[in-house]
């Protein structure tokens, strides 16, 4: 298994920017990231468990075709997450605005 192979699946399944956001998905530090990358090794029980929502068989076979919708899917869901998350953080200031008058 290439670990840096593997590693850029799962950010791409996970619709992770980089591997900083992978780490903090993880609960590692970026340095171990670039350290199982380097060495081609991870911590694959850690990973699997962290990431039970993902197809696994394709994360480390890279079968993408099988997944390809599951990825695009799990994208647009984090996308618009974001922006409720940033309408909540509007509509929580108006109130708090209101409230203050």
């Amino acid at each position: 298994m290439d670990a840096s192979q593997i590693l850029a699946r799962l950010e791409s399944a996970l619709a992770l920017k980089n591997d900083r956001a992978l780490a903090d998905y993880l609960g590692v530090s970026p340095s171990v990231i670039s350290t199982w990358k380097g060495r081609r090794i991870g911590d694959w029980e850690l990973i699997f468990e962290k990431c039970d929502t993902v197809d696994l068989n394709w994360v480390v076979r890279g079968d993408l075709s099988q997944n390809e919708n599951k990825v695009s899917e799990l994208r647009m869901l984090r996308e618009r997450v974001a922006q409720l998350e940033e309408q909540n953080r509007e509509f929580l200031s108006i109130i708090k605005n209101l409230s203050a008058k």
